[in-house]
C-alpha cells in the first residue's frame, strides 16, 4: 500500500519526523507532487523483481524545506515489504545545480558577450574560438581552428603580439595586448583588445586562455581625435597672428610662437602669469569685461590701442570660448595687428577731409554718382539750388530725385561718359 512500516533513527534527523510519526504512513503524502508518479512506477518495477540504484525523488521536511534523497533497495518476498535504504543527497543536488547555473551562465556569457573566446596552444595555433563578436569578423567558430593567429595579426602588430606570447608561457600572470589590429574574413582590420592567461598547466583547459574584444570604433575616435589636435595645435604654433588661451582669472594657458615674439619673452616666462602684466595699464578693464563676455558662451571682438614706447599699436582682438558639455573652460584671444591698415584709414579719412575741403570752396555745383546713378558726394552750391541739403540726397537716385532731367543732354552724356570712361564737355540749360 505504500505505507512506512519501519524507519530507523536516522529519518528525524533526515526528514524532521520521528519513526512512530511516519509508521502506517503512505511515503506519497511527503513527497513533492510532481515525484509522485514516477516514484509509484518505480516501485512496480521493485515488484517485478528489479532491484533499485541511485533514484532520486524529493520529500518535503517536516518544517516545510524540500530535501532531496538517494534511494537503493528491493522487494522482500520474505517480509512482503520494500526494503531500501535512503541517503540525503540535498548539498550535493544544491551544488551540482549551481554548477549547472554557473557553466548555463558561462555559455551564456561567451556566446551572447561581446567577448571572443580563444584557446590557442603554445605555438600560437587556434584550438577553439567562440562568442559573439566572431560575428562581427565575419568567421564561424570553426572557421580558424588550426591555424596561427599571427597569420591574422597586421605586420605592424606581430612582434607585439609575438612578445606577448613569449611572456605569457613564461609567466603565472596575465598578459595583456592593450591594441592590435585583426583581419577579418572581408579582409579588413578591426582593432581588438586581448587579456591572455596560461592555462596550459591545467587539467580541463591545457590551453592559453584569450579573451578578446572589439575596440574599433574607440580606436578610430581617439586617433580621429588625434588628429584634430594635431591640425589645431599646428594652426595654433603657425598662426600669424598672436594667439593666447586664458581660464576664467585671465591666467595665461597656453601662448604661440607669434605671441612670444610680440612680447619679446620666452614661454616659460609667460605661461600662468596673468596676461593684465604684458598690458598697458589703459586696456586692461576693457580686456577684462571683454573676457569675462566670452566665458558667458559668446564670441567677442573689439579694437584697442596699446600704447607703446616707440609709437601706438592698434590691435583687432576675438575672443572665442572653448565650451565642454556646455560649460565654458577657457578662451582664445587672437590679437591682429592693424595699426597699418589704421593708419591707412586715417590717411584716407584726412584726405578725404581735404577733398571734402576742397570741394566745398568750389562755387560751382558739384556732384559725385556711383554706377547706380545714386548720388555719393554733393557739394552745397548744388543742393541749394535743387532746395535740398545735401545729407537729404546722400545715397539716392539722381533720376527719381530730379526727374525733368531724365530724358535731358545731361543723362545721355553721363551714360555715354560711364560706357566709354571718357570725360563729357556741353553746356545745357534746364530749370529744377
Amino acid at each position: 500500500q505504500g505505507c512506512f512500516s519501519y524507519l530507523s533513527d536516522a529519518c528525524q534527523g533526515i526528514l524532521g519526523y520521528s519513526s512512530e510519526e511516519l509508521t502506517g504512513k503512505s511515503y506519497a503524502r511527503y513527497l513533492i507532487p510532481e515525484d509522485v508518479v514516477r516514484t509509484r512506477e518505480v516501485a512496480k518495477s521493485l515488484l517485478a523483481g528489479e532491484r533499485l540504484n541511485n533514484f532520486t525523488n524529493t520529500y518535503f521536511h517536516k518544517n516545510g524545506q524540500q530535501v532531496h534523497l538517494r534511494w537503493s533497495g528491493f522487494w522482500s518476498e520474505e517480509e512482503e515489504a520494500f526494503v531500501c535504504v535512503a541517503r540525503d543527497v540535498t548539498e550535493e543536488n544544491l551544488a551540482q545545480q549551481k554548477l549547472r547555473e554557473k557553466d548555463e551562465l558561462h555559455s551564456a556569457l561567451v556566446e551572447h558577450g561581446a567577448d571572443i573566446i580563444s584557446l590557442v596552444d603554445e605555438e600560437g595555433n587556434f584550438l577553439y574560438r567562440s562568442g559573439a563578436g566572431l560575428a562581427l569578423l565575419g568567421y564561424s567558430p570553426v572557421d580558424l581552428i588550426g591555424q596561427s593567429v599571427f597569420e591574422f595579426i597586421h605586420p605592424a602588430d606581430v612582434a607585439q603580439a609575438k612578445a606577448a606570447l613569449t611572456q605569457l608561457l613564461t609567466s603565472k600572470e596575465p598578459v595583456t595586448i592593450a591594441e592590435f589590429r585583426f583581419r577579418t574574413a572581408a579582409g579588413e582590420w578591426r582593432w581588438l583588445e586581448s587579456t591572455a592567461s596560461n592555462q596550459l598547466h591545467s587539467p580541463s583547459v591545457r590551453a592559453l586562455v584569450i579573451s578578446s574584444r572589439d575596440i574599433t570604433e574607440r580606436v578610430e575616435s581617439q586617433l580621429l581625435q588625434l588628429e584634430r589636435n594635431q591640425q589645431f595645435k599646428s594652426l595654433f604654433e603657425n598662426h600669424v597672428d598672436a594667439v593666447v588661451y586664458q581660464n576664467r582669472e585671465g591666467i595665461l594657458l597656453d601662448a604661440n610662437p607669434a605671441t612670444l615674439s610680440l612680447l619679446g619673452m620666452p614661454k616659460a616666462d609667460v605661461i600662468n602669469r596673468p596676461f593684465s602684466e604684458f598690458l598697458p595699464t589703459e586696456v586692461i578693464p576693457v580686456c577684462k569685461s571683454t573676457l569675462q563676455e566670452a566665458f558667458r558662451g559668446e564670441p567677442v571682438r573689439f579694437e584697442v590701442a596699446m600704447p607703446l614706447e616707440a609709437d601706438t599699436k592698434y590691435l583687432d582682438i576675438i575672443k572665442i570660448p572653448v565650451s565642454v558639455g556646455g560649460e565654458t573652460i577657457g578662451v582664445y584671444s587672437i590679437l591682429r595687428d592693424v595699426t597699418e591698415i589704421h593708419n591707412a584709414h586715417q590717411v584716407i579719412e584726412r584726405q578725404a577731409e581735404k577733398l571734402d575741403t576742397i570741394l566745398s570752396s568750389v562755387t560751382d555745383s558739384f556732384i559725385a554718382l556711383d554706377k547706380e546713378w545714386r548720388f555719393s558726394y554733393v557739394n552745397s552750391v548744388f543742393a541749394k539750388q535743387g532746395g535740398h541739403n545735401q545729407e537729404e540726397l546722400l545715397g539716392k537716385n539722381i533720376w527719381e530725385v530730379f526727374p525733368r532731367i531724365s530724358p535731358s543732354k545731361f543723362r545721355r552724356q553721363c551714360e555715354e561718359a560711364a560706357k566709354e570712361g571718357t570725360a563729357k564737355h556741353f553746356e545745357e540749360r534746364y530749370a529744377y
